[in-house]
């Protein structure tokens, strides 16, 4: 469920992700179906583990816009934007990353996402990796790597975040 809390911590507004899973086409919720041989999380269908508002004071709108919402449903390996005036959908990711952590917006046309590539091999860890996703261009894009010695990436969480004034 997510919930938009006022100041002072009141409710004003829930909605269920699998409501919002489910007015997509196709459904997306076939995918808690467990089809890869991942670790199964019984109960837990979508885990959803991240939301994000995207905010036009601290970045330009493009492809993103004022009430656009970030979620991160990581046991079907998807994200997905919705507006949270309209409740529509706007974009949607799904199987081009596994298990997925911290999607971020970077601007007003690009997300990152942190990849676990968690699909239970043994090396797991050793494919994490971080993603530069732009919805306008339709691209999904490797930014970083796990690499020999690198120790920031992992199988099971992740967190990522762009430095202030970092260019790409």
């Amino acid at each position: 469920m997510l919930l938009e809390v006022t100041p002072d911590g009141k409710i004003a507004r829930e909605w269920w992700s699998s409501d919002l899973c489910a007015r997509t086409a196709g459904g997306l919720l076939y995918l808690g179906d467990n089809i890869r041989k991942v670790p199964i999380i019984s109960g837990d269908i979508l885990h959803l583990n991240d939301v994000e508002l995207f905010r036009p004071g601290l970045m330009k709108e493009g492809f993103f816009k004022k009430g656009d919402v970030l979620v991160s449903l990581r046991n079907i390996s998807t994200i997905f934007v919705f507006n949270r005036k309209d409740e529509k959908i706007k974009y949607i990711c799904t199987g081009s990353f596994v298990r997925q952590h911290d999607p971020d917006f970077i601007d007003g046309d690009t997300l990152s996402v942190f990849d676990n590539h968690a699909d239970g091999r043994e090396d797991d860890q050793s494919r994490s990796r971080i993603l530069i996703i732009s919805p306008r261009e339709q691209t999904v894009k490797t930014f970083l790597r796990r690499h020999a010695g690198a120790s920031l990436l992992h199988a099971c969480h992740g967190q990522t975040a762009v430095a202030p004034h970092a260019t790409r």
